[in-house]
């Protein structure tokens, strides 16, 4: 049988309310620091502050968005996040 792709996969927030706001304004309208809001809610989530615990992920990775909605918006939404949680974290931040 085959590896799976990835081992565990982690939610910051429920797609509600005012996380749900906040991402919609990241993805249309640039505001860039929800990145960095969403990056330690998700670190604070998975508990990976203590930097003996970020062994236990290998690559922080996103799934990109297309070249058009790219230049539509910007910038890529999932990439803003995962560099920032990377950087959080501790980890390298891979393109998929």
């Amino acid at each position: 049988m085959a590896q799976p792709a990835c081992d565990v996969a982690i939610v910051a927030v429920v797609y509600e309310g005012i996380a749900r706001r906040l991402i919609l304004n990241l993805k249309y309208r640039n505001h860039r620091r929800v990145a960095t809001v969403l990056a330690e809610l998700l670190a604070q989530r998975i508990d990976l502050r203590v930097p003996s615990n970020s062994s236990k992920f290998d690559v922080v990775t996103w799934a990109p968005t297309s070249t058009a909605r790219i230049r539509r918006r910007g910038h890529d939404q999932s990439e803003l996040l995962a560099r920032r949680l990377a950087r959080e974290i501790g980890v390298p931040c891979r393109r998929l």
